[in-house]
């Protein structure tokens, strides 16, 4: 199913893939793309749940997950599906295009809609049919636990809870399993792993998506929805759900119903896809959780992430001129090349069985192409540390606290929203980053609600050693 040329997966967000200000400054240009798209989901949010999403995403000071969350919870989705759809025709406008596209549980739905079995609209109003069952039926099902282990030791923590309507929701690699069930069963479950060591944090999730206790909600939904019409799929989608392709002979809708109660398995569909000769992997939304999961598992690949950076034209534009570079197949993909993404910059070791005649294949000759400029590492140097070497440090730091892997620690990985890292641990972390850095206490002390990305902390930590630097000269 996949072609000859060098493959490429278009990554679509689930439930934590909203950011404050994604996509703000192409709204206010008046970007017509975003703004017929938005008009498209706003109608569609306006007639089954009386309330529009653009005015929120867009407002002169936008919330943040947790706000969002708390203040209202039944946008969040929809933001999330807009930004990912945004993504896809702001580099489809730019003739910018991926080979395979998937989707991260809520992102199989945006995934389908950019291959073309759903309009933007249909789209839409899946997603606000799920939202209304879900608020009148879903409000104690539950909620949902990330645990930083492999899916061995997470199993063995429910075995000692026997909790049977609890079990595993999401499997993104072998350092991160979301559970899903019972908030009592998630509880035990926290007391456990903070006793053995294991980092447990209780997620944005207003109910326990992908279990048993979503089956009133499943059935619902699919009433709902049963009528759909889907159209056939121009591009070849993955469900890491299902553990295969959809096909055009698929009821969508029933199998949209079901993702409800059937758990995500992530990491196996990367795995899949890169057993498949894929070598890039593309966010189609904002941050860079699915491609920074994708280049931890796979450090040779490249992980592209156009709204990661500070200027989101210029990483769309420069995403979509990667995407259009010519003369790249899957020969070329096993050959020795400098990863392009936000995770790091490891030079590649080709192994022998990269490749099929046994021997490592050489370097095609060509121009070389420069990674977009957003995605390069490094920076001005401040106090004998460039800004690299700093993250660096940082990562390190937040890595053993948390025992995550250090690539998920990119400098837009919302800490909350992404990685589970609630205020509380966060405000812990600053006093470590404090603390291994030499800096003063600040005057008020350092408040964790400020800085809710590692590019935050890592802006806080060069403005203070550069100014340390600067009193000691």
């Amino acid at each position: 199913m996949l072609s000859g040329i060098e493959t490429t997966v278009g990554l679509f967000p689930g439930q934590g893939g909203y950011r404050r200000g994604a996509l703000h400054a192409i709204w206010s240009s008046g970007d017509p793309v975003l703004r017929d798209l938005f008009a498209e989901v706003d109608a569609a949010a306006r007639d089954i749940l009386g309330k529009e999403v653009s005015p929120r995403l867009f407002a002169r000071d936008p919330l943040g997950p947790e706000g969002l969350f708390t203040e209202d919870p039944e946008i969040l989705q929809l933001a999330v599906f807009g930004t990912s759809l945004g993504v896809f025709r702001l580099l489809q406008a730019r003739d910018a295009s991926t080979s395979v596209l998937m989707g991260h549980s809520l992102g199989e739905i945006t995934a389908l809609v950019c291959a073309g079995a759903f309009s933007a609209r249909a789209g839409a109003e899946l997603i606000c049919h799920r939202i209304a069952v879900t608020t009148r039926l879903g409000s104690s099902a539950g909620g949902m636990l990330s645990l930083a282990c492999d899916e061995h030791r997470a199993g063995k923590l429910l075995d000692l809870v026997a909790e049977p309507r609890l079990g595993i929701a999401v499997v993104n690699g072998p350092g991160q399993v979301v559970l899903s069930g019972p908030l009592a069963g998630l509880r035990k479950v926290e007391q456990i792993a903070d006793t053995i060591g294991v980092t447990a944090v209780r997620l944005l999730a207003p109910v326990a998506f992908h279990s048993r206790e979503m089956e009133a909600v499943r059935v619902e939904v699919l009433r709902r929805i049963r009528d759909v019409r889907q159209r056939p799929l121009a591009v070849p989608v993955f469900s890491p759900i299902l553990g295969r392709f959809y096909r055009d002979s698929d009821r969508l809708a029933e199998l949209l119903s079901l993702h409800l109660v059937t758990p995500v398995r992530f990491g196996d569909a990367v795995r899949r896809m890169h057993g498949a000769g894929a070598r890039i992997f593309v966010e189609m939304g904002a941050g860079s959780t699915l491609s920074g999961l994708a280049g931890a598992a796979f450090p040779e690949i490249t992980a592209l992430a156009p709204l990661s950076g500070r200027d989101e034209a210029r990483g769309l534009a420069e995403t979509a001129a990667f995407l259009r570079e010519p003369g790249l197949t899957a020969s070329a993909a096993s050959a020795p090349r400098e990863p392009r993404h936000p995770v790091d910059a490891r030079p590649v070791t080709v192994r022998p069985e990269d490749t099929p005649s046994g021997v490592p294949a050489a370097p095609e000759p060509g121009p070389a192409v420069p990674p977009p400029a957003s995605f390069e590492a490094g920076g001005p140097t401040t106090a004998g540390r460039s800004r690299t070497e700093l993250l660096a440090e940082i990562r390190t730091l937040y890595a053993e606290a948390l025992e995550y892997p250090e690539e998920v620690f990119t400098e837009d990985a919302h800490l909350e929203a992404d990685l589970g890292v609630d205020s509380v641990k966060q405000t812990e972390l600053l006093v470590r980053v404090r603390g291994h850095f030499g800096l003063p206490a600040e005057p008020d002390g350092a408040r964790a609600a400020a800085y809710e990305t590692v590019g935050a902390v890592l802006d806080w930590v060069e403005a203070r050693v550069s100014g340390s630097a600067a009193h000691a000269r």
